[in-house]
């Protein structure tokens, strides 16, 4: 297919596009308003359905070294995660316009393309957050009863952590902000 490309991201906003108009021309009559979030609702779920089959989770997907680019799996499933935070991002505005029924049927939906945009992240803030134990791990070699003072740099574990979320935040997390927002 074409998740993670161009084309896929139109796709997000050609879609998004239709359920604006699909609701713009029935807002005035609420029943329905309620059968379009119906619709809107089940292709949500088939969205979420067709991403979760998209999401790569083999090895390529947990590795996490820092300085290194992401891998195509990684890149991949960030860019699967931002389209479906678009989505959910533009469609959850829309739901609290909503009368009670039709509303309930979007956050339903939305709910599950949220859960299946975290899980498309998963294996990476997994890895990450091993990095970050093995950092927190080295706390016990710090040389805290003698030895000069740290001065104003921070301690060794510490620097790791942060180099760790530096990485996280650049490589990974910022592949979804910038395509989703």
């Amino acid at each position: 297919g074409t998740v993670g490309t161009r084309q896929a991201m139109e796709d997000v906003r050609r879609f998004l596009l239709r359920v604006r108009e699909e609701l713009d021309a029935v807002v005035a009559h609420p029943a329905l308003v309620t059968q379009v979030m119906g619709g809107v609702a089940k292709a949500l779920r088939l969205m979420a359905q067709k991403a979760e089959f998209g999401t790569v989770a083999g090895p390529e997907a947990k590795i996490l070294t820092v300085g290194t680019a992401a891998t195509s799996a990684q890149r991949a499933n960030a860019a699967l995660a931002a389209a479906l935070e678009e989505v959910c991002a533009a469609l959850g505005a829309v739901a609290p316009q909503l009368p009670a029924t039709p509303r309930s049927l979007l956050e339903q939906a939305l709910s599950q393309v949220a859960e299946v945009a975290a899980e498309a992240m998963a294996p990476v803030i997994k890895a990450a957050a091993e990095a970050c134990d093995a950092q927190v791990l080295l706390m016990h070699k710090e040389d805290w009863a003698g030895g000069p003072p740290p001065g104003e740099r921070c301690s060794a574990y510490m620097a790791g952590l942060i180099q760790v979320f530096v990485y996280l935040r650049e490589e990974h997390l910022s592949r979804v902000q910038q395509r989703g927002g």
